[in-house]
């Protein structure tokens, strides 16, 4: 049994990503779904479909790692790694000043100092 092409039945999606594509300005797939007017999965079945056809390609990628497509035959640009936990932790850790990261950890350690009760006691007399 073939392959059915699912994408036959909505040429104007492709129109409009040659369309847009070929301006040659580098679109995301959001931007692309608001001139494109279908569902998100189905603008993603077309977008991998023609990239495996070689008629689309990533050119880059944005801050919040979202694919730049644009029209022609190329290589994907490699997407750049995300931070690590501990990088994410000292970036964060440099934008609060000192004051606050001093509330932050003593608060954090008057969690840790309070006085439970005795069980016997708050047994027989409550608490």
């Amino acid at each position: 049994m073939a392959r059915r092409q699912t994408y036959a039945k909505r040429s104007h999606v492709l129109d409009r990503i040659n369309q847009h594509l070929g301006l040659g300005v580098p679109m995301t797939s959001k931007e692309l779904l608001a001139v494109c007017f279908c569902h998100k999965q189905t603008l993603k079945v077309a977008l991998y479909r023609l990239r495996d056809e070689h008629q689309i390609h990533i050119s880059g990628w944005e801050k919040n790692h979202a694919a730049l497509w644009l029209i022609g035959a190329g290589e994907d640009v490699q997407r750049v790694p995300g931070m690590t936990d501990a990088q994410k932790y000292l970036s964060r850790k440099k934008r609060t000043p000192a004051m606050e990261r001093d509330v932050i950890r003593n608060r954090r350690n008057a969690k840790l100092r309070k006085v439970k009760g005795d069980p016997l006691v708050n047994l027989f007399f409550g608490g």
